[in-house]
């Protein structure tokens, strides 16, 4: 499976700027509210977005919010955010796994898929868990998530089992998945001291998907671009290296509020549709 998307774009450059979603709060409410948020980035000009499946307290419904191909009125789906809180949290992580596999988290899988969703991330739990039962589930869910055609990607975060790009990267290339990518996100390469730029040409092959954002630079924070270390130059940097290695299709713009990820893609039109 290459890691460079092929679709049809409504201009002549090769990267589309996705709006996520799930960093607006109303996208979580209901399943209406969601719909009234994809609306919104709709009329706001994205032709991609980037949403969440998210797994309710106790795991009685295994995600919420439940959208399907006719929600997202004419937008395409670039990632999606697989967020497990039971996986993060739990103090016995064989035993959610093996919960995991018995509840209907194929069924949920499918649903992604027939979203049309090129890829697909998991952030990784904090120690204790055992990196042996990780790497386990990952490739699990990696397997799953080919049967539909959906890239696995594996977000590396500071404070967690895989804290920053090169243990992301020397952990999917030692698990030898082929459905098993690297999400880079600018901002926590920045946050963990990581060269964004380094970490794009070390994951060539391996790269499934982008995000963009600003941080900081000392907690795990969302901010507008240039309001903490991101500087233009640093961006122009990015951007010109995603284009160098051939990667088609969308970089999340993972900021919160819709209007300063509108500000953000005006930053990207030079990269972007």
């Amino acid at each position: 499976m290459s890691y460079v998307f092929k679709e049809t774009q409504p201009c002549d450059r090769k990267l589309s700027a996705s709006a996520c979603a799930f960093m607006i709060e109303e996208f979580h409410q209901s399943s209406d509210s969601a719909r009234a948020v994809l609306g919104k980035i709709r009329e706001a000009g994205f032709h991609y977005v980037d949403i969440s499946f998210r797994e309710t307290p106790g795991g009685e419904t295994p995600f919420r919010p439940t959208l399907g191909p006719s929600d997202l009125q004419g937008l395409k789906v670039g990632c999606v955010a697989l967020r497990l809180d039971g996986f993060r949290d739990t103090p016995n992580f064989s035993a959610y796994m093996e919960r995991a596999r018995r509840e209907p988290i194929e069924q949920k899988i499918r649903e992604i898929g027939a979203l049309g969703a090129s890829a697909v991330y998991m952030v990784p739990p904090q120690p204790p868990h055992e990196m042996d039962a990780f790497a386990d589930f990952m490739t699990f869910l990696a397997g799953a998530f080919q049967q539909v055609g959906v890239r696995f990607c594996i977000e590396p975060m500071p404070g967690t089992l895989v804290p920053n790009d090169r243990d992301n990267l020397r952990f999917i290339r030692e698990a030898s998945h082929p459905n098993l990518y690297v999400l880079v996100d600018n901002g926590h390469s920045l946050l963990a001291g990581d060269d964004p730029v380094e970490s794009l040409r070390a994951a060539g092959k391996h790269l499934g998907y982008v995000q963009l954002d600003d941080t900081n630079g000392e907690t795990h924070s969302h901010v507008p671009l240039f309001s903490g270390v991101l500087t233009r130059q640093r961006l122009s940097h990015f951007m010109s290296k995603l284009v160098e290695m051939g990667y088609e299709g969308s970089v999340g713009i993972e900021i919160p509020g819709l209007q300063p990820m509108s500000t953000a893609r005006e930053e990207l039109s030079t990269w972007t549709c």
